[in-house]
């Protein structure tokens, strides 16, 4: 009797995880929740998702930013942010890297990439001369009017 109680409460916690991960971008259907433009590249696109479970896409990493800083009410779970080196994948903001450089070229000017690991960065920053950037760096530099309390607990 206890394997089984064991059992169904592993099982009971799985699935009251609900959906860990980011919700798929529908790209060229979605619009970005802050500049209402349509997410057309994968390699730019960037997710909220809230403590209740809603997800927020965006076109640009800089939409997310002037998002999140423009309402610090939104009590977020956690960030995603497209893989700059791997179409259509979204992978965590927290443990991403970033390299920001006019190369970049991203869609409403934020220009900065998102690395999965640390090597695919440092190699992108050493090629366009620019510096890795950590998301905890990146998400205080954000641009906002009231930026006077920052963060969200996770």
């Amino acid at each position: 009797m206890k394997t089984f109680v064991a059992i169904f409460a592993i099982v009971l916690f799985f699935s009251s995880c609900g959906n860990s991960g980011p919700e798929p971008i529908n790209y060229n259907k979605d619009a970005c929740d802050f500049c209402k433009m349509s997410i057309s590249e994968s390699r730019f696109a960037a997710e909220l998702i809230t403590v209740k479970g809603r997800a927020y896409k965006f076109d640009d990493l800089q939409c997310l930013l002037q998002y999140d800083a423009a309402n610090k009410e939104v009590a977020v779970k956690s960030y995603y942010v497209g893989s700059f080196l791997e179409d259509g994948k979204l992978i965590d903001a927290a443990t991403a890297f970033f390299v920001k450089h006019e190369s970049v070229r991203s869609p409403m000017g934020g220009n900065t990439a998102a690395f999965a690991t640390q090597k695919t960065a440092a190699d992108y920053a050493s090629e366009n001369q620019a510096e890795i950037i950590e998301w905890k760096d990146l998400a205080k530099a954000a641009p906002a009017e009231g930026n006077s309390h920052h963060g969200h607990s996770h």
